[in-house]
């Protein structure tokens, strides 16, 4: 039986997610929009990493990162600017 290695890349996500958290610290918008997205957990996708980075035969490898709606936040926060961001269901 042959055996598969899998690779899961978690720094970006990781990242991010500690971005979101300090801006929820210090700013009551970026909480209230984070309680109105709703379950977290659904915002996370798995995509598959092909190419180069994938590794060698016998290895697959994934990246860990955030949907598109808490993508947009990071992108806000990251530009100081979440004033009239919604995030919308």
């Amino acid at each position: 039986m042959a055996a598969i290695q899998i690779r899961l890349d978690t720094d970006q996500l990781t990242a991010d997610l500690a971005l979101l958290a300090q801006a929820a610290e210090l700013s009551g918008e970026v909480r209230q929009l984070l309680l109105d997205t709703g379950d977290l957990a659904a915002q996370v996708r798995c995509v598959h990493i092909e190419g180069p980075l994938a590794g060698a035969a016998g290895q697959a490898a994934f990246r860990l990162e955030l949907a598109d709606r808490l993508a947009q936040l990071v992108a806000a926060v990251r530009a100081g600017d979440v004033d009239g961001l919604r995030v919308e269901g």
